[in-house]
């Protein structure tokens, strides 16, 4: 009778590690899709605040007082653009990655993380970090920007 759970517990035991790879498979797919919406949306975002932010700068240059700040805006633009940039790079990457999902990074990383995992290699993280930092500052200076026109 000792000798069946065992055994018993082996085949569980077994049974269990097909299964894990498979939902880490699926968790890092899911983590890269999320990095990639999220990457998306950014470069969406910054994309559109370049666009009317410069219609703002247009009608704002008809102002009979004038516009002051203006040295704000070329940061803010060359913020924005920086971020949708590094952000399309960040996509790229994710669906490079995506290629081959169970070839190793070892000629580029001498970690030799799967492919797969590349969510959350510092190139991606730095790419979602960089994008991020660059919309926020963009619009963060282009909000100093439209708030002393209204305060002018």
């Amino acid at each position: 009778m000792s000798a069946e759970t065992p055994t018993h517990q082996t085949a569980t035991s077994d049974s269990a590690l097909k299964v894990i790879p498979e939902q880490l498979f699926e968790a890092r797919l899911k983590a890269n899709a999320l990095a990639e919406s999220f990457l998306k949306q950014l470069v969406t975002l910054a994309s559109a605040a370049l666009v009317l932010s410069v219609g703002f700068f247009w009608d704002a240059l008809k102002a009979k007082n004038g516009v002051e700040w203006v040295f704000l805006l070329p940061i803010a633009w060359l913020s924005l653009v920086l971020a949708a940039f590094v952000g399309a790079i960040g996509v790229a990457m994710l669906v490079n990655n995506l290629d081959v999902p169970d070839q190793t990074m070892a000629e580029r990383d001498a970690l030799s993380i799967d492919r797969a995992y590349a969510a959350s290699s510092l190139p991606v993280v730095c790419a979602c970090w960089g994008a991020m930092i660059g919309f926020v500052a963009g619009i963060a200076l282009f909000g100093a920007f439209a708030a002393r026109q209204i305060m002018f």
